[in-house]
């Protein structure tokens, strides 16, 4: 958990301006404010099936679980080396919510390989 806080912040420092080598798939949305704490980490890796379009979607906070934190920064990494296609969508909340779902979609015949962190106070 340190070493995946570690790349996250490492991350967070590029958000102003992200490097013109940023991973494809990668999103940042927010920016990381003072006193914002780690709301939500998870690593979501799905293995490719072939000819198929993977997705998953990821809530924050799960679902009948209630938090009253407001989300600043919303990061999601991705994680693949080959990158051909897929990306993350925000499908619903987000900056300024307390909550946030995730749609991650995969290439075709891609798997599923994401970093995602939510932070806020």
């Amino acid at each position: 958990m340190l070493v995946l806080t570690a790349l996250f912040c490492s991350a967070l420092l590029l958000i102003d301006e992200p490097p013109p080598d940023k991973p494809k798939g990668t999103m940042l949305v927010g920016e990381h404010k003072k006193g914002d704490q780690v709301l939500f980490m998870m690593d979501i890796r799905k293995k490719a099936t072939e000819g198929v379009i993977l997705t998953q979607y990821v809530h924050y906070p799960p679902p009948n679980v209630f938090r009253n934190q407001t989300i600043n920064l919303i990061a999601v990494l991705s994680n693949s080396k080959n990158f051909k296609g897929g990306y993350p969508t925000i499908i619903s909340g987000g900056v300024g919510f307390t909550h946030v779902s995730i749609r991650l979609q995969s290439e075709k015949s891609g798997p599923i390989d994401y970093l995602v962190g939510v932070y806020g106070q």
